[in-house]
C-alpha cells in the first residue's frame, strides 16, 4: 500500500518524466515548426495588438503564406497596407516560422475568433 502523499510524488514524476521526454519526440517527428506555427496562430495578438486581433485571425500558414481572415474591407485594407511591418513581427517574435508573404481574406464565414480565449 502506497503511503498517504505517495500518489502525489508518483504524479509529479511522471510529469516531470514527460516534459522531459516529449521535446526529444516533437523534434525527432520534425515537429518543432509546426508547434511554432500553432503557436504564432494562438498569440496572434502578440503580433498586431488588441484592436488589430479582435477585427482579424490567422487561419493557416500554407506553402509560406499566412492566410488571415478579416471582418472588413477597411480592416483588410488597413492590414495589406501594415503587412511588411506584420511579417517583421513575425520574423521577431517567431523566427522559426518560415511567412514570407500574408494574404488577407474577408471573413464570410463568420468563423469564431480567437477561439478559447
Amino acid at each position: 500500500m502506497l503511503e498517504e502523499g505517495a500518489g502525489a510524488d508518483l504524479n509529479k514524476q511522471s510529469a516531470s518524466r514527460i516534459s522531459e521526454i516529449l521535446p526529444g519526440v516533437i523534434s525527432s517527428m520534425g515537429l518543432e515548426d509546426r508547434m511554432e506555427e500553432l503557436r504564432l496562430i494562438k498569440e496572434w495578438q502578440s503580433v498586431v495588438g488588441k484592436v488589430v486581433a479582435e477585427r482579424s485571425h490567422p487561419r493557416e500558414i500554407r506553402n509560406e503564406e499566412l492566410i488571415v481572415a478579416v471582418d472588413s474591407n477597411v480592416w483588410m485594407q488597413e492590414l495589406w497596407f501594415r503587412r511588411q511591418e506584420i511579417l517583421k513581427r513575425i520574423g521577431e517574435l517567431f523566427p522559426r516560422v518560415a511567412v514570407k508573404s500574408i494574404r488577407f481574406e474577408l471573413d464570410r464565414d463568420g468563423e469564431q475568433k480567437n477561439e478559447g480565449k
